[in-house]
């Protein structure tokens, strides 16, 4: 997953924790992949879409695939854990799929904040392929 601020683009495997990447001067993060879809893929043909499984924490995730809006989640139960599950709209080749983590309101101090988690946690998952799921 990528990272891209402002300023700043970061690249790394896996995940940055939000807070610690931000240090809380945004209340948004950036997360980009791609995956490379067969042309051999059953789903362009009629299939059923994957499914994108997002596990994050904060506040809000908006998910784009190929730059259009695909799908938001959000926590309702304020423990700030959820998670998002979608079909996604993926074409033979290579697509985008850009996370957009949303923690708003956070107090910028008190007893172990820098502890906290935030941002997507993974995993990231597509399920559906004729190969099985794939752990992005």
């Amino acid at each position: 997953m990528g990272w891209g601020g402002r300023y700043q683009h970061v690249s790394v495997i896996g995940f940055l924790d939000q807070l610690n990447i931000t240090r809380d001067s945004s209340d948004y993060l950036w997360y980009t992949t791609s995956v490379d879809i067969s042309p051999s893929e059953s789903f362009p043909r009629g299939g059923k879409h994957p499914i994108l499984t997002v596990q994050s924490a904060g506040n809000a995730m908006h998910v784009f695939i190929n730059d259009q809006l695909s799908g938001s989640t959000y926590d309702v139960l304020q423990d700030q854990r959820f998670t998002f599950t979608g079909d996604v709209n993926l074409h033979a080749g290579v697509n985008k799929i850009s996370l957009l983590s949303v923690a708003v309101g956070l107090p910028n101090n008190g007893p172990h904040f820098e502890t906290w988690n935030l941002g997507v946690l993974g995993p990231v998952v597509l399920q559906g392929l004729d190969q099985g799921s794939r752990d992005l």
